[in-house]
């Protein structure tokens, strides 16, 4: 997966858990997502 790739696929996983309705912690309990590393990709792609 390259650099494109990886930021298109959480651009994904952080639309899908906004209208998911869940709290950023059950989302990635659920998706098997670490919750530090969620936070660290919305930081990084958010900037």
């Amino acid at each position: 997966m390259d650099i494109n790739q990886k930021k298109q696929h959480w651009l994904k996983v952080l639309k899908q858990q906004k209208q998911s309705g869940l709290t950023i912690a059950k989302f990635c309990t659920n998706n098997k997502i670490n919750v530090s590393s969620f936070y660290c990709k919305r930081m990084a792609i958010d900037t």
